[in-house]
C-alpha cells in the first residue's frame, strides 16, 4: 500500500523553512527574518529539498502591470515558495554573486522584450510568464564576465536594494553593454515594452494622441536618421510637423530636399481632401505621397505607439528604400 490515502503529499520535511511571499519581494534582498515559516500540512506533489537552499533568486510569474519589468528577489538563506512564483537556487556558486546577476538581467528590460517576442502566451493569452520562458532566456554566462562587470553586479545590486530612483535605467543600459547593444538598440526595447505590454495602461498609452512633443521629437529624429543620407547627396533634409487639423486622427509631417538649407516656416496642413480617401481606401495607418519633385507628405495615425523614435528609425530606413528620386530632388525624372 502506497501513501496515506489523503490527497498531496505531506509537506513535514519542509516544516521549519521560511516561506517567501509576494509581498516580501518589495526589495530586492529579502529580509528572511521577516518571513513566516512554511506550515502547510500536505503540497500537491514532493520536491527536492534542494531547490529552496540558498541563495536563491526568486521571480514573480506575473510581472506587475506598475513596475514596466519581471519582479525578482534574493532570499540569501533559501525559503520555500508557492506556485505564484518561480525560484533558482544557487548553492553551488554560494558567494551570492550568480543570484544577484540573474536578478539584475531577469529583472531588467531586456529580459522582459525577449518574453515578449518569444512567449507562446505572454502577451497574447494572458500576461503571466512561463517558466520554461524564463529558463530560455539568452543570458550571457556569468563566467564569461569581465572582473569589472563582476564589480558591476555588486554595485547594481546595492543601488537597487538601497532604492535609487534611476537605479534600475542604470540596469538596463548595463545590461545592454554585456548583450553589445547599443543606446538606439535600447530605445527599441524601451519603446516596444511602452507599448505593446500586455496591460491595460501600456495599451491606453499606445492609443492615446502622440501629443506635438511626440511629434516634434519624431520629426528631429527622422530628419537626423536622412541627414547622413542628405550629406552623401549634397541635399538638406528638412522634417516638420504640418499643423494639426482639429477632430482628425491623423498627424503630418513634411519632408524636403534642397540644395540649401531652407528657412524653417510654419507648414500648414495636409491637403486633406487628397489624403483622406487615400487612407480611407487602403485601411492604412501611415500614407506617403509626393507633392513635388522635391517634397513628400507622410501621415500617419494619431497615436503614440506610431510617433516613437524607434518608428521615426524605422520611417526613415523606409524613405531611403523607397523615395530615394525625392532625396535627390528629382522625384519627377
Amino acid at each position: 500500500m502506497h501513501g496515506d490515502g489523503l490527497p498531496g503529499v505531506a509537506a513535514d520535511y519542509l516544516h521549519g523553512r521560511r516561506e517567501v511571499t509576494l509581498a516580501s519581494m518589495i526589495d530586492i534582498l529579502v529580509d528572511e527574518e521577516a518571513l513566516p515559516f512554511f506550515t502547510e500540512a500536505r503540497i500537491h506533489d514532493r520536491r527536492a529539498e534542494t531547490l529552496f537552499d540558498g541563495p536563491l533568486v526568486v521571480v514573480q510569474k506575473a510581472p506587475p502591470a506598475s513596475l514596466g519589468r519581471i519582479r525578482t528577489a534574493v532570499v540569501q538563506g533559501g525559503a520555500v515558495f508557492n506556485t505564484s512564483l518561480y525560484g533558482y537556487s544557487s548553492r553551488a556558486h554560494d558567494n551570492g554573486l550568480l543570484v544577484r546577476y540573474l536578478s539584475l538581467v531577469i529583472g531588467s528590460k531586456i529580459a522582459l522584450w525577449q518574453v515578449l517576442v518569444t512567449s507562446g502566451e505572454f502577451g497574447f493569452e494572458r500576461d503571466t510568464i512561463e517558466k520554461s520562458t524564463i529558463d530560455r532566456l539568452f543570458i550571457p554566462t556569468v563566467e564569461s564576465l569581465s572582473d569589472n562587470d563582476r564589480g558591476e553586479v555588486l554595485r547594481l545590486f546595492q543601488l537597487v536594494q538601497d532604492g535609487a530612483g534611476d537605479a534600475w535605467e542604470e540596469v538596463d543600459r548595463w545590461c545592454a553593454s554585456i548583450y553589445h547593444l547599443r543606446e538606439r538598440d535600447l530605445q527599441v526595447v524601451t519603446d516596444t515594452l511602452r507599448f505593446n505590454l500586455p496591460f491595460a495602461e501600456n495599451r491606453r498609452l499606445a492609443q492615446a494622441p502622440a501629443g506635438d512633443e511626440a511629434v516634434n521629437q519624431f520629426c528631429e529624429v527622422l530628419e537626423a536618421e536622412l541627414s547622413l543620407w542628405g550629406q552623401r547627396l549634397g541635399r538638406s533634409i528638412e522634417a516638420l510637423p504640418a499643423a494639426k487639423l482639429d477632430a482628425s486622427p491623423w498627424r503630418g509631417i513634411r519632408l524636403t530636399s534642397s540644395v540649401a538649407r531652407p528657412k524653417r516656416q510654419p507648414v500648414q496642413h495636409i491637403d486633406w481632401a487628397k489624403f483622406l480617401p487615400l487612407a480611407d481606401h487602403f485601411a492604412a495607418t501611415e500614407m506617403i505621397f509626393e507633392e513635388a519633385h522635391d517634397c513628400l507628405w507622410l501621415g500617419r495615425l494619431d497615436q503614440a505607439r506610431y510617433w516613437s523614435e524607434s518608428q521615426a528609425r524605422l520611417v526613415a530606413q523606409r524613405l531611403a528604400w523607397e523615395h530615394m528620386d525625392v532625396l535627390k530632388g528629382r522625384a519627377s525624372a
